[in-house]
């Protein structure tokens, strides 16, 4: 009888936790705001609208609790449309304290996966503000000016800061809903990306956006690694004309990954230009493949404004574009170095890296 009731008692217990798991809570005060609701963005789809749940709000204060989430996602808090606080929501509780007029000094608390995004914020948080606005300085300068050169340089240094942060942190952290992300964003070499892909909690983060967006590509990246020949795949040109990978069999290939609205890719594009035509009469040549979505017409207005005049493709299906995809493009710019035989022999190199390596080669 006392087993019994061991085995009952044990069963409850058991189930009285599973049941306090099954779920998240969000608290919240937020001073100097007197809407009637706020509204709660849960992205649980990288290329798809966020869920949305409208929570009232009294007297700047609101109480919501939701039901279990199958893995962590980057989530955010809309107080207005412009004014949102981003964080990670997970199977747990979770408080904001905030003030509309100053939402930079929002503080966030809960349980272990708000802990790991704290840790992030203060970390690489900043970092990545300041690289994305250096960025969109870089487009308003003359690209050969001293001061776009300083800033451009100094943008380089970040990145690798960055690289340096978002490792540590992924190594750290292998179940936060951030480290995914990490993943995505930073310019990483291949086997560093696979390495600590493979050591990501695979079935905490199976459903996060980011893991699922950059699965593809870690299996698309082991497939077109360095010594693999480049796969045999055709898009449409500009005018409509199926181009292969192939087709420049017997001249150095750079493959160059990019689209009308990434601003680092438009930044990179008078660099590329310059390297171009220095190699372009010594067997080398340029192949762009736009990530642009259903919009010709900006593509082609990129290419021209930029004075891009190697070849280019696309099939129009933004992130969706088949060949980025078998390459395992998950961030632009990316290049690919294809040897006169069809090789892969580098990827994602520097400008400088990619002209030293270019001498090497064609001298």
């Amino acid at each position: 009888m006392k087993q019994l009731i061991k085995i009952v008692l044990s069963f409850l217990l058991l189930g009285g936790f599973s049941a306090m798991a099954q779920e998240f809570t969000l608290h919240g005060n937020i001073k100097n705001f007197s809407g009637p609701s706020v509204q709660l963005n849960i992205t649980k789809d990288h290329m798809g609208a966020p869920e949305a749940i409208t929570i009232p709000v009294q007297k700047g204060k609101f109480s919501y609790k939701g039901k279990a989430l199958r893995s962590p996602y980057f989530a955010s808090l809309a107080i207005e449309p412009q004014k949102q606080i981003q964080f990670v929501l997970y199977n747990e509780s979770v408080s904001i304290e905030a003030d509309a007029n100053d939402l930079k000094s929002t503080k966030l608390s809960g349980g272990k996966q708000i802990e790991q995004y704290n840790q992030y914020r203060q970390t690489l948080g900043a970092l990545e503000t300041e690289i994305r606005e250096n960025y969109t300085k870089l487009r308003s300068l003359d690209k050969e000016s001293a001061a776009a050169v300083v800033l451009k340089e100094k943008n380089n240094a970040l990145n690798k800061k960055s690289e340096v942060l978002a490792t540590k942190f992924i190594e750290q952290h292998p179940g936060s809903g951030v480290s995914p992300f990490l993943l995505w964003s930073n310019r990483l070499d291949m086997a560093t990306e696979v390495k600590l892909y493979s050591s990501l909690d695979s079935n905490l983060l199976a459903d996060n956006s980011f893991f699922k967006f950059i699965t593809p590509s870690m299996v698309g990246q082991r497939n077109t690694a360095v010594g693999k020949m480049v796969p045999a795949m055709k898009q449409a040109d500009t005018l409509g004309n199926l181009v292969s990978l192939r087709d420049f069999k017997g001249k150095y290939l750079l493959i160059d990954f990019w689209a009308s609205w990434c601003v680092p890719c438009r930044a990179a594009n008078p660099g590329m230009v310059k390297l171009y035509n220095h190699y372009k009469s010594k067997n080398f040549t340029v192949l762009g493949i736009s990530l642009d979505k259903n919009d010709k017409a900006k593509w082609t207005e990129a290419i021209r404004k930029d004075g891009l005049t190697w070849n280019h493709i696309s099939d129009l299906k933004g992130w969706d574009n088949e060949i980025s995809r078998a390459f395992g493009v998950s961030s632009i710019p990316a290049t690919v170095l294809v040897d006169p035989n069809g090789v892969i022999i580098a990827r994602n190199l520097s400008e400088q890296e990619l002209e030293t390596l270019l001498e090497e080669k064609l001298k």
